[in-house]
Order: C-alpha cells, then structure tokens, then sequence
C-alpha cells in the first residue's frame, strides 16, 4: 500500500476540495478524538500494544482512498493480461483472460466485491422498486462494514458504514435508498523509466520489536510506479 502513495493523491484533493467538506471532516475528527480521549480504548489497542494516535482529516481520507482501491479489484488482471499477450500473442491470451469486465475473469481470479441492481417498481408487490447492493467483500474480524443508524431533528438515516469514514455507503431514509458496488481500473501503465522524469521520496517503515527498514518510493507524471 505504501507504494501507492496515497497521500500524494489526498493532498492535491485537499488543495481542491470545498470549505464546506472540510468543514464535515472537521467535526468528524474531532468526534473520533473527543470519543478516543474520554472513553476506554477497544480490545484491539491492547492486543497490538498502540496506543491511539490523534486523528486528522488526512486519516479518514485515507481510508477512503484505500477502500476504492480495493473496490477496483482488476488492477493485477489488467497486468497479467498484458503479460499474457507478451507471452502468447493477442489470441490466445483473450482466450485465456477475456478482456471484458474484471466481473468475467477466470478461477482464482474473482473481484473483491460484487455488484448493485435494482428492480423496477412495475414488477414488485408493492409497486416500488427495489434495491440490493452485494457487498460479499472479504471476511474479516472485524468486519470492514459496521451498521448505524443515525437520528437527527425529525430525519433518520440507516445503513452501513466504514469505520472512519463520514459516509453512510450503502443504506436508505424515508425517500430513497442508496448502494455502491466495485469500479474497475484501466489505466494501468509499463513505463520505460529510462525515458520518463521520475520523482522519489524516501519513506521509513516502521517494524514492531525490529529495525525500522527505509524504502524508496517513485512516481512518474503517470502515477506511481507500484514495482520494478
């Protein structure tokens, strides 16, 4: 994940973004350190031996960032696609990967995500339509997603949400309801570095019980360069 340099993108996003969202990320940090300083801390601070560290505006961007990435589950099939055509010419390789949407890949190569429809009301009991956003995502404890319900004057939203995001992502009020399902990238590039400027930055990675280890990140004009 280092090698995406995330922040990079957060910080021209940053640059660009409305009062008014910073405005919201604002009062949702200090919620989270409000809560982080006045409560007791989660099983899981204890466990890893952290303590927690005063959240910024930058942090729940980046969870942001790095959930629509894993979102966009065929960036390592748009490589070995063209790996595939290097290897074995255009025919064989589209036999083996068909260049079609990631959903259409072969064994061992599913997406992350699923998928989002809707049912027209003309073909529901009740006349209005229905909604399902697929979220079958990776297992994990704990889970990515956590339920909410928010109340605020007369109004009432409820859904599911990623923790230290201020985004109901999927979920409905009295007038409408709302899902997301994965995106897919396409830009994917084999730079000759030779041939382009290159930008570096070292960065230090942190090691629990052993040596930091100091690490070399690059960007082109393109993006960043994620291996060499």
């Amino acid at each position: 994940m280092r090698e995406l340099q995330l922040e990079y993108i957060i910080d021209k996003e940053l640059r660009k973004m409305s009062i008014e969202y910073i405005e919201i990320l604002e009062a949702y940090t200090k919620g989270i350190n409000q809560y982080a300083t006045n409560k007791t801390l989660s099983l899981e601070f204890w466990l890893l031996g952290i303590t927690f560290k005063e959240w910024t505006i930058k942090d729940s961007l980046m969870i942001f960032k790095g959930f629509s990435f894993q979102l966009a589950g065929n960036w390592r099939q748009v490589i070995l696609r063209e790996q595939l055509k290097d290897k074995l010419g255009n025919t064989l390789s589209e036999l083996l990967l068909p260049n079609n949407s990631y959903y259409d890949t072969i064994e061992g190569l599913k997406p992350l995500l699923g998928n989002s429809w809707v049912i027209h009301g003309n073909y529901t009991k009740s006349r209005k339509p229905i909604l399902s956003s697929d979220l079958s995502g990776v297992k994990e404890i704990p889970g990515e997603f956590y339920f909410a319900g928010i109340k605020f004057m007369e109004k009432e939203i409820v859904g599911a949400s990623v923790p230290g995001v201020p985004i109901m992502l999927i979920g409905s009020n009295k007038n409408l309801s709302w899902g997301i399902t994965g995106n897919e990238i396409n830009s994917v590039y084999v730079a000759e570095v030779d041939n382009l400027p290159v930008t570096t930055k070292g960065a230090i990675i942190n090691v629990k019980h052993e040596k930091n280890v100091a690490h070399l990140l690059c960007r082109t004009d393109k993006g960043p360069i994620i291996s060499r």
